[in-house]
């Protein structure tokens, strides 16, 4: 099966017109990608996934209204298209290192070079840039993420100058690691911000999902192998360190963050929508990321999103609004464009 028989098979569920035998391979892919999607406890994956496609499944026409005592098991099914929207596997289920390979998403994620990569924000809005192993970063204005050469085959280790948000796609095999001035924060999968200030040399981590360590930033940086040491701490969700130049001989306070109060605001945002204007989805996007998203679609206002995509990373919100409405996106420097004729 090709990408395109793939996409087709995908088409048919939507519409409710997948055979017995293509659900069940479905079902199999899915329990594949489940069990690696992140250190999330097995049942808070699936009742998020369940979530979102409930919305977006009850929309879609040419699927008669299920007996009650079958919906949790359509539901369950449904899950299958989430996940592969929501974790953008569409292109690594037929290569044949794709069990070790990361998430590559066709024409969005640039392909893993050896070569150091730089990005920058010269903009006065958020940039939001995708790495070759799936992992997103926002990078706020006036900041820079340098991609080690190497990035996504041997470590995924990078470098910070200012602020940014990441949303790391799991690896067991490759942590990702992030220098900025002076600590390093490691993670397997999980979404944290890193703020950091040149003139007090200060740095922030505050982590919203999973687990992050943070080390102390040993001579020679991330390019040096260094033999592992204890975390300086461990931070968990909704907790916050400040290190500075000053304190870097003492243990940092870790900082317990109230619900509400996390930097990246998205606790305030509501994401459920019914048959909500495309526009306005975005508007909601634009406004809690601090994004520059431009819609190139005939009439926006006229095309609706219905679905439940709370706790979902901005790439899989992305992705679910996109594949559910006929649309897609492409990113363009600090700009996102959405693109589409015709809205399903």
């Amino acid at each position: 099966m090709n990408p395109s028989e793939f996409s087709e098979l995908l088409e048919r569920y939507r519409k409710g017109l997948a055979t017995p035998e293509e659900i069940s391979k479905i079902d199999a892919w899915y329990e594949n990608i489940a069990r690696d999607k992140d250190d999330l406890p097995f049942e808070e994956i699936q009742k998020r996934k369940e979530r979102s496609l409930a919305g977006i499944l009850s929309e879609k026409p040419g699927r008669a209204a299920p007996e009650k005592s079958a919906l949790k098991r359509i539901i369950y099914r449904g899950t299958a298209v989430a996940a592969f929207l929501a974790l953008g596997v569409l292109l690594f289920i037929f290569t044949d290192n794709s069990k070790k390979a990361g998430r590559q998403l066709a024409k969005k994620t640039p392909p893993v070079t050896t070569e150091e990569s730089l990005f920058t924000n010269h903009s006065s809005t958020n940039r939001l840039v995708v790495l070759a192993d799936g992992s997103t970063v926002l990078l706020s204005p006036g900041s820079s993420l340098t991609c080690v050469e190497g990035f996504g085959k041997k470590h995924r280790k990078t470098l910070l100058a200012g602020n940014g948000f990441f949303e790391i796609y799991h690896r067991e095999d490759l942590p990702f690691s992030v220098l900025c001035g002076e600590i390093v924060t490691k993670v397997l999968g999980t979404s944290f911000w890193i703020r950091s200030s040149s003139e007090s040399k200060a740095v922030e981590v505050t982590v919203k999902t999973g687990k992050v360590s943070v080390f102390k930033n040993e001579a020679g940086g991330l390019r040096q192998s260094k033999p592992e040491q204890a975390p300086l701490v461990t931070l968990l969700p909704n907790q916050s360190i400040s290190f500075s130049a000053k304190s870097r001989e003492e243990t940092p306070r870790i900082t317990s963050i109230k619900k509400g109060s996390v930097p990246d605001r998205e606790t305030s945002f509501n994401y459920l929508f019914d048959k909500t204007p495309l526009d306005k989805v975005f508007d909601v996007i634009s406004t809690q990321y601090q994004l520059d998203i431009r819609l190139n679609i005939p009439s926006p206002g006229s095309c609706t999103f219905t679905g439940d995509i709370n706790d979902l990373s901005l790439l899989e919100k992305l992705e679910i609004i996109c594949f559910s409405t006929g649309t897609t996106f492409e990113i363009q420097e600090t700009a996102l464009i959405i693109s589409g004729d015709n809205c399903i």
